[in-house]
């Protein structure tokens, strides 16, 4: 997934960033995090601005909930 001054992005855009690299590369959600905030906001989580950081932590609240109930 490329951004090029795509602006504020959205907790949609980041769960299907976290599930792509649950799928294809991360074999935990934490390896998930982990790569999402070396690779993508490249250690800093302020890289984009406070809502693409909000935003980002809104959807790693909303996948651990998923995976909260899948186990349920």
């Amino acid at each position: 997934m490329v951004v090029k001054n795509a602006g504020a992005l959205s907790p949609d855009y980041f769960l299907s960033y976290l599930r792509l690299l649950l799928s294809t590369r991360a074999g935990s959600l934490e390896e998930a995090k982990k790569l999402t905030e070396e690779q993508f906001f490249r250690g800093d989580l302020n890289r984009y601005g406070a809502y693409t950081k909000a935003a980002y932590e809104e959807a790693l609240k909303r996948i651990c909930n998923d995976s909260i109930q899948e186990e349920v």
